[in-house]
């Protein structure tokens, strides 16, 4: 009777005494849980706070437009921002990686303190089994600062940039390219073969990336039946259709070797391309001489054929002014054209001859197309 009191007692006490541990075990998850989760929620604020602080000292404008240019002491400044924000992302890091440290040896308790139990008396399955679920979901919470390196390293890469940026005036969409910048828009280049800066449309999607946009056609908002000091100096709207200027393409592309691409679509969504392996425009004095050669591409070359060594020639000035008039257009014309990229917008098919935006080896004379994207990039 007396033994069985005290197997009974030590049995509830066993049995207390078990729930008691699990209550232990369940508040040293739960304040695990909240300080992991508090940690990551810090750390995230902290590095966004210090990149838009980076980002403001240098008023860097938004994806579309990116700008290098500042004063020594926003220079300065910014330097030493940087180093403030890297300190700081790799002290945050630093708390939470040890808050991992801290996870790993709070597992290793939770195990000794159920194999404790199993030796001491029958305990609640059930109970344990929703202990290593909680325990499951403070796992959870490791992905969220595997992001976090990862936004370290993106953020890092970023500063770099920014730094790099701050330190050089960069030439040409290539080296923005290069420099970590993949998002296509209006980038400022400094030229050496310039004597100013210059807002350009980068395309950092076709082919790679890296190419300086210099005609665009896309919906006829523009008017390119212009004249030559137009043509010379450009006209448009970089985010939709323009022209940038004979005299920029001939900077850009007179001091290193350069590729040129063309992207065209049609009405019917058909899409084709020619590239040129080697490419440059001339100087004024010699009309903007167009050289191309070397092409590759999904659509027949009549470019080469006839417009290779022309003068730039519009309605008012060059070689060719008798073709500009007559097909409505700019172009590198040779009596007159096989290409005429910068005629009239005449939206597919039209009954006039060779004055839209045409490309004779794919749809004719007779044809206007949709979209057109001529660029170039250096090699």
């Amino acid at each position: 009777m007396v033994t069985g009191l005290v197997f009974g007692f030590l049995s509830y006490f066993v049995l207390v005494y078990g729930r008691l541990e699990m209550d232990i075990i369940r508040e040293r998850l739960l304040r695990l849980e909240t300080r992991f989760v508090e940690d990551v929620t810090l750390l995230r604020k902290e590095l966004y706070k210090g990149l838009d602080q980076v980002t403001k000292q240098q008023d860097l404008p938004n994806e579309e437009s990116h700008s290098t240019e500042l004063t020594n002491a926003d220079y300065q400044s910014l330097l030493k921002e940087i180093e403030n924000l890297r300190r700081n992302v790799f002290n945050q890091m630093g708390v939470v990686l040890n808050g991992l440290k801290n996870e790993k040896r709070i597992r290793r308790n939770i195990e000794q303190d159920v194999e404790s139990l199993r030796h001491n008396g029958e305990i609640n399955t059930d109970m344990i089994v929703k202990e290593f679920h909680n325990l499951t979901r403070l796992m959870g919470v490791l992905p969220l600062l595997e992001s976090l390196q990862n936004d370290v390293k993106v953020i890092t890469a970023h500063v770099e940039v920014i730094s790099k940026g701050t330190r050089q005036r960069v030439a040409d969409c290539a080296e923005w390219l290069r420099l970590g910048y993949t998002s296509s828009g209006i980038y400022t280049v400094y030229p050496e073969t310039l004597w100013r800066p210059l807002d350009v449309y980068c395309d950092m999607d076709t082919d790679g990336g890296g190419w300086t946009v210099f005609q665009r056609r896309s919906d006829g908002s523009e008017n390119f039946y212009r004249n030559w000091m137009d043509y010379s100096f450009g006209f448009g709207n970089l985010s939709a259709e323009f022209w940038l200027g004979n005299e920029f393409i001939h900077r850009l592309t007179s001091n290193t070797p350069c590729e040129l691409r063309i992207d065209m679509e049609d009405f019917e969504n058909e899409s084709r391309f020619a590239k040129y392996g080697l490419f440059e425009v001339g100087s004024k004095s010699g009309g903007y001489v167009l050289s191309v050669q070397s092409f590759t591409g999904n659509v027949n070359d009549s470019l080469t054929t006839i417009h290779n060594e022309m003068q730039f020639s519009t309605k008012d000035a060059g070689p060719s002014k008798g073709c500009a008039v007559s097909y409505k257009g700019g172009w590198w014309y040779n009596a007159c054209h096989r290409v005429n990229l910068n005629g009239l917008y005449l939206k597919g098919k039209h009954d006039s001859y060779a004055d839209g935006v045409n490309w004779l080896g794919w749809h004719g004379h007779h044809y206007s197309l949709k979209t057109v994207e001529i660029k170039f990039r250096q090699k």
